[in-house]
């Protein structure tokens, strides 16, 4: 069984062509009865940055929009067509931040479940290790409200609004113990 707000749950009309006929393929495709449209919920790509100051504390923004609006979370977003990762990584933290990273390392990635205005999307949230050139022009701009660098504990893990963010900084800390 599919959860309530499943693209597959939401989507009854065929958008080729026109009719009430879009049926469930499998967890994953929709198809058309009426003609031969077929089409996959595939995972979004999205990006989030791990900015760690000289104390060791890890940048967290607070959500500005749903879901999770007001709980804290990592800079980052989703990836626009035709660009790579690195370009969303890049695009995302300059969008939100006003900073520009002097480095990124590939960290890890994570799936994620995310419900926005009565639709599941499947996400896949790549993670990097990034370094940035000034903190001088910051700002919280975009889907944030405000920034903080913050020891990351498990009272800190309990205040993210999204559970593969949660998963991150879990692994990062095991990381960080190596």
């Amino acid at each position: 069984m599919l959860p309530e707000f499943h693209p597959h749950n939401i989507f009854t009309f065929c958008p080729k062509c026109g009719k009430a006929s879009l049926y469930i393929l499998n967890e994953k495709a929709q198809a058309c009865n009426n003609c031969d449209f077929l089409f996959y919920t595939n995972a979004a790509a999205a990006v989030a940055a791990i900015i760690e100051n000289e104390k060791g504390e890890i940048m967290l923004t607070t959500r500005a929009v749903d879901p999770a609006k007001g709980m804290l979370d990592l800079p980052g977003g989703f990836a626009d067509h035709n660009e790579s990762i690195e370009t969303a990584l890049v695009r995302e933290i300059k969008e939100e931040l006003n900073i520009e990273l002097s480095e990124y390392h590939y960290f890890a990635s994570f799936p994620n479940q995310y419900l926005y205005k009565n639709i599941l999307y499947y996400t896949l949230d790549m993670i990097f290790i990034c370094k940035v050139k000034s903190y001088e022009h910051i700002i919280a701009a975009d889907d944030i409200s405000a920034f903080a660098f913050f020891k990351i504990t498990d009272e800190t893990i309990n205040k993210i609004g999204l559970q593969s963010i949660k998963k991150v900084l879990s692994a990062y800390i095991e990381y960080k113990k190596k």
